[in-house]
């Protein structure tokens, strides 16, 4: 009786110890690491080397892998999950205050399961950081959470997400890069230029290939339902942009679009059109309008090509006293357009 009662102690304790094994969580170990330096000499950090690093004007993403970063950009499609860390740096208003700044953060992802307030260190200044997770889908939720330091009239921001477990599995990683960041004091405002770098950068995606001024962002706002694809390109200024809409033709000629669009412009009351014409661009015939604003400060050019059934919708917009800033530039950058099949 001895006999079998040890058995079958040894037995729970052997099942207990393989349970207890299955339900270990899965961890990424700490492997290479690299420096990113910010080109504008705002800040360095390490990063895993395998990682798709991503930078823009104000920011630089790092995704765990290529098919995480497609995920991050559009969270409802399929595909591996994964981790991402950006880094943000935005100048600020001398009289921000980083409690705003980090409700204003949290009143974007309204819904979210968001955690209190932690006052922590990053790169040797006071800072506050909070988690939030919320739902994707009915399989898949995203967790995270954000780091926001003020100093220097600079808003710094550490973001670090995951899907489902992810985040868990590479935090060893995650908080190797955030204990690496080393901030530096700028050096005078004008280190940042509020025009577009004359440099250009490459996009490309499943319907068009371009390429855009290197101190730009690439954007993916909300689509129109009939959207096939939306990219805008923003620096600075928020109201200096460039943006991509790919949209059905619906067997439509780009003549019978042009003047469609070209009434609803006039019809609008906000714009005044200046002239019109057509261009040849990457091969392709575009159509092209030149708008003012009648409001604003602001001037405007839309450019309109029709291929495979499909409307390549191009509107650029700029600051009307920086004309002369912006919009050789933007030029440029549209004739970089490559329309795909």
């Amino acid at each position: 009786m001895t006999h079998q009662s040890n058995r079958l102690a040894m037995t729970l304790l052997l099942c207990a110890g393989l349970l207890s094994c299955a339900k270990k969580q899965e961890t990424i170990a700490i492997g290479e690491m690299r420096r990113y330096d910010d080109p504008f000499e705002r800040f360095n950090v390490m990063y895993p080397g395998d990682w798709v690093v991503q930078p823009d004007a104000k920011r630089v993403a790092f995704f765990s892998s290529e098919d995480a970063k497609s995920r991050f950009i559009d969270p409802t499609s399929t595909g591996p999950l994964g981790a991402t860390i950006v880094i943000t740096i935005q100048p600020q208003d001398t009289l921000s205050d980083v409690h705003q700044v980090v409700q204003a953060s949290k009143d974007e992802i309204q819904g979210a399961k968001i955690d209190p307030d932690e006052s922590v260190m990053f790169s040797e200044r006071p800072a506050v950081k909070y988690g939030y997770a919320y739902g994707i889908d009915a399989e898949t939720n995203l967790t995270g959470y954000k780091v926001f330091a003020l100093s220097d009239s600079m808003l710094y921001t550490f973001t670090a997400e995951g899907f489902n477990d992810r985040l868990a599995v590479y935090q060893a990683v995650v908080d190797s890069a955030y204990r690496s960041v080393h901030l530096f004091r700028p050096k005078t405002s004008e280190s940042f230029s509020t025009g577009p770098s004359t440099t250009l950068t490459q996009f490309s995606s499943d319907h068009f290939d371009m390429q855009y001024p290197d101190n730009f962002e690439s954007n993916f706002p909300s689509k129109k339902k009939e959207s096939l694809a939306l990219v805008e390109f923003k620096g600075y200024r928020a109201d200096c942009t460039i943006r991509v809409d790919v949209l059905p033709a619906k067997k439509n000629t780009v003549d019978k679009i042009f003047n469609t669009y070209k009434t609803s412009y006039e019809s609008s009351g906000l714009y005044r059109v200046r002239k019109s014409g057509g261009a040849t661009i990457g091969g392709e015939n575009f159509m092209y309008i030149d708008l003012a604003a009648k409001k604003q400060d602001a001037d405007s050019r839309a450019y309109f090509a029709v291929k495979n059934d499909k409307l390549y919708y191009v509107f650029m917009s700029w600051h009307r006293p920086e004309s002369e800033v912006y919009l050789p530039v933007f030029e440029n950058s549209v004739k970089t357009i490559k329309l795909k099949a």
